[in-house]
């Protein structure tokens, strides 16, 4: 495992600014050079993440320390954005792209399979365990049980796995349509993956139709997503006119009466 550590020197007046870094602790992972993606702010009294921040892609030798003098703007600004009550939270995030995609495409040192009714994956549980929380609990047990370690799936093809694999090791999503991202929320749900569970429900906001709004709404209901509920519902009253015409709604009114009237009532009581 590869330990990071923030290095803050606060009063450096080199120019007014702050100088932060980010370090590779000595003693971690037996590779000499890493080569990572970061990313060095600080975060505002809302959360939010301070502009101009600090990306880079950089190699990382043990113990070294790379990073920018972040402290930008007039000290009593910054002090009134980012240092409430005396506190300032510094931001990092790491990308391990390359060599995260590098351990699961090449199977490197694996200890788990995920196994659907076509394929079998190899893939690492402190990865899975990191990203999933019902990944987490699911090994827990299995080292409590002693187990054999190979997790069956039989409700998820091994297309919507493999992508959903991807994510959790490289986090990105790749040439994302409309029904792989339908099935990624459906996978990104069940095991609780939130990051990728809002990506695919603002895939699927963004690419809203006539045609296909009533199955999203259908899709929130089923997993409890309020946030995708109200966001398919405001589409549909902006569209009121083309989306009640629709053989789709139509058909939404057959099947789950109640919610095709609770929409319905909205356009009505916002009027």
């Amino acid at each position: 495992m590869t330990k990071w550590r923030l290095v803050l020197y606060p009063k450096v007046k080199i120019g007014n600014y702050i100088f932060l870094y980010l370090k590779r602790l000595l003693g971690c992972m037996k590779l000499e050079s890493i080569q990572i993606d970061y990313e060095l702010s600080f975060l505002t009294e809302d959360g939010k993440i301070l502009k101009p921040n600090f990306v880079s892609n950089d190699t990382f030798q043990r113990g070294q320390a790379k990073g920018e003098s972040q402290l930008k703007m007039p000290e009593e600004m910054f002090h009134s954005k980012c240092v409430p009550e005396g506190i300032l939270t510094a931001y990092c995030t790491i990308w391990l792209d390359d060599a995260l995609r590098s351990m699961y495409s090449e199977g490197l040192f694996c200890d788990t399979k995920l196994r659907t009714s076509t394929k079998t994956f190899s893939a690492h549980k402190n990865i899975l365990s990191a990203r999933s929380p019902i990944f987490k609990e699911m090994f827990r047990k299995d080292m409590k049980d002693k187990t054999t370690g190979c997790v069956g799936i039989t409700d998820i093809d091994a297309d919507t796995i493999h992508r959903m694999l991807l994510y959790l090791y490289t986090d990105t999503l790749e040439d994302l349509k409309w029904e792989t991202a339908s099935e990624m929320y459906v996978t990104a749900d069940k095991y609780q993956i939130i990051s990728l569970k809002r990506k695919c429900s603002t895939f699927l906001t963004v690419n809203l139709t006539v045609n296909n709004v009533s199955e999203v709404l259908i899709l929130a209901i089923k997993h409890q997503d309020e946030d995708l509920k109200n966001a398919v519902q405001d589409y549909i009253l902006r569209n009121d006119k083309a989306v009640f015409c629709s053989s789709e709604w139509k058909h939404l009114m057959d099947t789950h009466t109640k919610l095709a009237a609770e929409t319905m009532f909205l356009k009505y009581y916002k009027s």
